[in-house]
């Protein structure tokens, strides 16, 4: 997951001149491979002799089956604080989309006005991540994630409805011009269509403003999709999440899903502010 941030701000400074060294990115995704199979080894010699239950599967079958030990694109682990200070200043519930004005005297941002123009986005991650049933934080219980901050009160849908985004579909830098025919290159090629996610919440709670009630889902610039034409999987999770029967699945069922109450305060939404920084 964290490289799929660090390719996320590469496209974000991509876009104001700075240049990266594509090779560099391919021996960090080479090093992560070795390390799940070096994990995955060490779990085997030891299981004669441990009583431990086998890790759960990180995905659904189709997916895990074909790529275990080593975790595709938007299926790795997400992490727990490693520290009690961490943990406890990261307990604040995320609102995506109903961020309030907070009170300069107090802190408080319950009953302030909402915020306005916060460009808040989803990263497709999260959608193909609910779409494969990636596990929840810290892979306990084997227990798919449910992103309960987000899908309680949203809805995914395709529109044909046109946003401006922050980073051009066809941007100057290309880390992976060659390879343009590969699984990896077909994620923003939409047919005029793109992923949304409509508030559905309580009213009372909804955002003033109508147009504030949507959240566009990000398009990935060239290293998000360099990344993921390197580690998309077989299939490629992208391709596997866009399918017709997972994606109405998926849009159909989405709102409304629970988890426990301990998940609900977790920071894993990706929900970004992506105002260009041009």
């Amino acid at each position: 997951m964290a490289n799929i941030t660090l390719a996320w701000m590469m496209d974000q400074m991509a876009s104001v001149g700075v240049e990266f060294h594509a090779p560099s990115a391919l021996r960090m995704i080479s090093q992560q491979i070795q390390q799940y199979e070096a994990k995955a080894a060490q779990l085997a010699a030891a299981a004669g002799r441990s009583t431990r239950k086998p890790p759960p599967p990180w995905a659904v079958d189709a997916i895990f089956r074909a790529n275990a030990p080593v975790r595709p694109w938007a299926l790795g682990a997400l992490q727990k604080p490693p520290s009690v200070v961490d943990w406890i200043t990261g307990r604040t519930s995320r609102t995506p989309g109903q961020y309030r004005q907070a009170d300069p005297r107090t802190g408080d941002d319950r009953r302030g006005a909402f915020l306005r123009d916060t460009n808040e986005r989803v990263h497709s991650s999260a959608r193909v991540r609910l779409a494969c049933r990636g596990l929840g934080l810290n892979d306990q219980g084997g227990v798919a994630w449910a992103a309960p901050t987000l899908t309680r009160r949203w809805r995914l849908r395709r529109t044909t409805a046109r946003y401006e985004d922050p980073v051009p579909r066809d941007p100057l830098w290309d880390p992976a011009e060659a390879s343009a025919s590969e699984v990896g290159r077909k994620p923003n090629e939409e047919q005029g269509e793109r992923w949304i996610w409509e508030y559905v919440g309580p009213e009372e709670e909804a955002p003033t403003e109508k147009r504030q009630r949507i959240m566009v889902e990000e398009p990935l610039g060239p290293y998000e999709r360099f990344l993921l034409n390197q580690v998309g999987g077989k299939p490629n999770v992208y391709a596997f999440a866009e399918g017709g029967a997972v994606s109405g699945q998926l849009s159909g069922s989405v709102n409304g899903l629970e988890q426990d109450s301990e998940a609900e305060t977790e920071t894993g939404t990706p929900v970004q502010n992506t105002r260009s920084p041009k």
